[in-house]
């Protein structure tokens, strides 16, 4: 239990809008970025281990991507919505944060788009 939060533990979800999609999306149109059967972003053994991972410093939760395309000379466009999820004891959730992040790689390299909901 997350202490005073309401919460038994914290998880991700997260959309992607892409001009170089995985197989089975539409480029440019968000898509869900989770594993086939997967409601959110961790299964239930890597947020286990998110939160593991940072309690140490006094969170509850923590967030790793790394998004990787390869460059053909042709511009690639990366964009992707996250929000951090409560996930009550009754399996409901409360989006409870919502960040924007995303990159485009080009001839002149890989340019970051500023993280915007952040603080």
């Amino acid at each position: 239990m997350v202490a005073g939060a309401g919460y038994e533990h914290f998880n991700w979800m997260q959309t992607v809008a892409t001009s170089d999609p995985t197989p089975g999306h539409t480029a440019d149109k968000p898509y869900a970025d989770h594993k086939p059967g997967e409601k959110f972003y961790l299964n239930a053994k890597q947020q286990e281990q998110a939160e593991a991972d940072v309690k140490p410093y006094g969170a509850s939760t923590g967030f790793s991507d790394r998004p990787q395309r390869n460059f053909s000379k042709t511009t690639i466009k990366w964009h992707a919505n996250l929000n951090l999820v409560g996930i009550k004891k009754d399996g409901n959730f409360d989006k409870l944060r919502t960040l924007s992040y995303g990159f485009t790689i080009d001839a002149k390299g890989v340019h970051l788009e500023e993280l915007k909901g952040a603080y």
